[in-house]
């Protein structure tokens, strides 16, 4: 699975967040994801896995999720600012900071061939 299919899975699902992965994870259901969070969302359901028995801190989170879309880490140039950062960096700052939907993300991201 690509990485904005990946987004746009997890989207589907559940309502936005900010400054955090997830949010009320109960019964293998989260309420409120960050883009981050969505893509983990959808790479737990590919693997069978339950989300409320994973370790969700963001850094274990983000290695294992650079073994499923080793570019989270690699540089990209940050539509909004022109920098060039890693994906991850842009990411956050897209859902936190620039306030785009995740939708919209992932649509960038698709557009990055991702």
């Amino acid at each position: 699975m690509r990485l904005s299919e990946a987004i746009l899975k997890g989207a589907e699902s559940t309502l936005p967040l900010k400054q955090a992965l997830f949010q009320g994870i109960e019964n293998d259901c989260v309420t409120h994801a960050c883009v981050l969070g969505c893509a983990w969302m959808a790479y737990a359901w590919d693997h069978g896995t339950a989300l409320d028995t994973l370790d969700i801190k963001t850094a274990p989170v983000l290695r294992r999720m650079a073994s499923t879309w080793p570019e989270i880490y690699e540089g990209f140039f940050n539509p909004t600012s022109g920098k060039r950062e890693t994906l991850c960096t842009i990411l956050i700052r897209l859902n936190d900071e620039e306030d785009w939907t995740r939708e919209q993300i992932a649509a960038w991201v698709e557009k990055e061939g991702l």
